[in-house]
């Protein structure tokens, strides 16, 4: 697999960290980055027991499919896909582990790399919940939208996941612009036409 420039430094900045006194890191990825494959070179980089978690088992298919085939060895923990396994690395969706950490804790586990890591946040959620009662050394996360809504007596407003008290991921690690990868992108052809369109209700 030959890597893009940014996946290089995306892998470059998951190893710095791996390598420092941080126990959390945010990589923000933006959608075609390949996120699937970053995150193949962040679990090969990990030399002890390991879980990626992911949201849903599409997103787990996909991480777990871009891992194995570089010929590496690697277990689906899934109630949806039907498997329960456990090994030295571990794809698997959040609420699946929740109720067999002392499985994970049996043979070691010290990572979590955490694909779409928004939706895991704040502190008491399940996320929080896996790396508190596995005594998780490293957390990785990565996703796309770094910044979510929140909600206050003053209003609404935007908040960085770094900025965030409640939130177990604090130290942004790499950031990949969209500048940097649009070269790879299939050209988007525009058209227009009123043809069909019925736009008389339509306000400005």
């Amino acid at each position: 697999m030959i890597l893009r420039p940014n996946q290089i430094q995306a892998v470059k900045d998951i190893n710095d960290f791996i390598h420092s006194d941080m126990d959390n890191g945010i990589v923000v990825s933006p959608v075609a980055t390949g996120k699937s494959i970053i995150i193949a070179e962040a679990v090969k980089l990990f030399n002890t027991p390991t879980i990626c978690l992911q949201p849903n088992k599409e997103l787990l298919k996909q991480n777990y499919g871009k891992y194995t085939s570089y010929g590496f060895e690697a277990s689906i923990y899934s109630a949806s896909l039907k498997r329960r396994e456990v090994g030295q690395v571990t794809f698997a969706t959040i609420g699946s582990i929740v109720s067999d950490l002392d499985s994970f804790r049996d043979i070691g586990v010290q990572n979590i790399i955490a694909d779409e890591a928004h939706f895991g946040v704040k502190e008491g959620n399940q996320l929080a919940e896996v790396c508190k009662t596995l005594k998780i050394k490293k957390k990785l996360g990565l996703t796309a939208t770094p910044i979510f809504l929140r909600n206050s007596q003053e209003g609404c407003f935007l908040q960085m996941m770094s900025n965030n008290r409640e939130s177990i991921f604090r130290n942004i690690i790499h950031v990949t612009q969209i500048q940097d990868i649009q070269k790879y992108w299939t050209p988007i052809n525009y058209r227009f036409s009123k043809e069909g369109v019925h736009d008389s209700m339509l306000k400005l």
